[in-house]
């Protein structure tokens, strides 16, 4: 899943630096994974979870500082999404891996 970092401003006139990731990216990573387990990302089956996984993504981002969706909530989104597929720990692919080829 392709990050970046940023620099988020708070309210109180202090800032963190955060890793985080465009909800494009999010999107392609979600897909590879779904590739690299066998599944074909375009299935109908998935639409519903699809829709929940980024829904959740539109509103961890809207009540994060800075509206945007930091990286280690997108792991865990993702993590939490495969595994409510079915994947067990031992078959979750990494998330961290490039996009499978032609799927971006």
């Amino acid at each position: 899943m392709r990050t970046r970092y940023e620099r988020i401003h708070d309210p109180f006139g202090g800032s963190l630096v955060h890793e985080i990731v465009a909800f494009d990216d999010f999107a392609a990573a979600f897909d590879a994974s779904l590739i690299r387990l066998g599944v074909d990302p375009a299935h109908p089956a998935l639409d519903d979870v699809r829709t929940r996984l980024f829904q959740k993504a539109h509103v961890v981002r809207c009540s994060t500082w800075g509206h945007v969706y930091r990286a280690d909530h997108a792991r865990h989104d993702l993590r939490e999404t495969l595994a409510s597929l079915g994947v067990s720990e031992a078959r979750m692919p990494s998330l961290d891996a490039e996009p499978v080829a032609g799927r971006q």
